[in-house]
């Protein structure tokens, strides 16, 4: 996958062929600054002493568990007092900084509308595109 090869050639800065948790650290700070490295899941990659490196074997594996800890981390920290809760506009916003590269363009321009909305307006809402749209069908 070019996108894991390009994560990795940026994070391996000195071509040891290796990646440390500094140098996963060093890159994921400048877009998540208050990212945890002490979690469990840094942990399982990184070891206890978050001395271990990685391969590229492992890496791609690692990158793709990363983008959902981070996810996660930004969802945890949202959600005050932890319990699992965010309000519409907070959902939004944590889906903007955390996942806002991985939505479509037509979902990341209509969150706002789709999260945000009174539910009663957001359902006519839909249905009249439904209906306009022809995917909705009267029965005579």
């Amino acid at each position: 996958d070019p996108e894991v090869d390009i994560a990795f050639l940026l994070m391996d800065q000195r071509q040891s062929g290796h990646v440390g948790l500094a140098q996963v650290a060093a890159l994921v700070e400048t877009v998540f600054p208050d990212t945890d490295y002490e979690s469990d899941f840094f942990r399982r990659y990184f070891g206890q002493d978050g001395q271990h490196s990685l391969r590229p074997t492992h890496f791609s594996q690692f990158f793709a568990d990363l983008h959902q800890e981070l996810g996660r981390q930004v969802f945890v920290r949202a959600s005050k007092p932890a319990n699992g809760y965010l309000k519409p506009v907070d959902f939004v916003e944590v889906l903007r900084s955390a996942l806002g590269w991985r939505l479509p363009l037509s979902v990341a321009d209509r969150l706002d509308s789709l999260y945000c909305r009174n539910p009663f307006e957001a359902g006519e809402a839909a249905a009249r595109v439904s209906m306009l749209s022809g995917s909705l069908h009267q029965e005579t």
